[in-house]
């Protein structure tokens, strides 16, 4: 079996590579970093598609399971911004925010002049792994993060850093939004689900994929597996 279907396998993922690159150059949308979002959904799942290509093809089939479940979560993002074509724009930008801010905050845990900086160093210094390890210059952390907080000031993002401000502001805890939260009232993944008419696959499937992915799987010790999960 494994050997006519890792071909056909190998065929699917470099369609789609050869696709994601006619995406890439089409230029269809004029505005700058719209469509960021869709294109680097896509190519999550491409490549952890082809992940589970390998690991099929040399027969390593529970890391398959993190990797499915990843697909998924990005096969909901990326429907949930193609879904209606007036809202695409707003979307996808929406992703490019949480994207940012996610990694403004991995920013802010390298510099030592911010409280969140000061607590990162000092679970470094306590880490048996990590106390010896030298962290970046704080002028080139601070650098990237400067260039990176320019994108937010672009007129085309504005609104929907403002919106949000607006979540994060809302939050008892001044958490930080789930980027498809923004304008809607979807608050987290399983809702998204919901909304895109997936719930069931939520409920049966990923549920026991994160059972996996964070190593609480019994099931997976005996037999390779094998055994009836339910």
């Amino acid at each position: 079996v494994i050997s006519v279907a890792s071909p056909v396998y190998q065929e699917v993922i470099n369609f789609s590579t050869n696709l994601l690159i006619r995406c890439a150059t089409s230029r269809r949308v004029k505005e700058k970093n719209v469509d960021l979002a869709p294109l680097s959904l896509y190519r999550h799942i491409i490549e952890y598609a082809d992940g589970i290509e390998v690991c099929c093809r040399e027969c390593v089939i529970n890391p398959i399971i993190p990797l499915t479940r990843s697909i998924f979560e990005a096969l909901l993002g990326l429907e949930y911004i193609l879904e209606i074509p007036e809202l695409y724009t707003q979307r996808s930008l929406s992703w490019l925010v949480g994207f940012i801010h996610d990694r403004l905050n991995m920013y802010d845990g390298l510099d030592p002049l911010s409280t969140r900086g000061q607590n990162t160093f000092k679970l470094f210094e306590e880490d048996k792994m990590t106390n010896s390890v030298p962290l970046p210059e704080p002028e080139r952390v601070r650098e990237q993060r400067g260039k990176l907080s320019e994108m937010l000031l672009k007129k085309n993002i504005i609104p929907v850093e403002k919106e949000y401000q607006r979540l994060r502001k809302k939050s008892k805890r001044l958490r930080d939004p789930k980027w498809y939260s923004l304008f809607t009232e979807i608050g987290s993944l399983y809702q998204l689900a919901k909304y895109l008419h997936r719930g069931g696959q939520y409920e049966i499937l990923y549920r026991s994929w994160s059972v996996t992915s964070h190593a609480n799987d019994l099931y997976s010790f005996f037999a390779g597996g094998t055994i009836n999960r339910i």
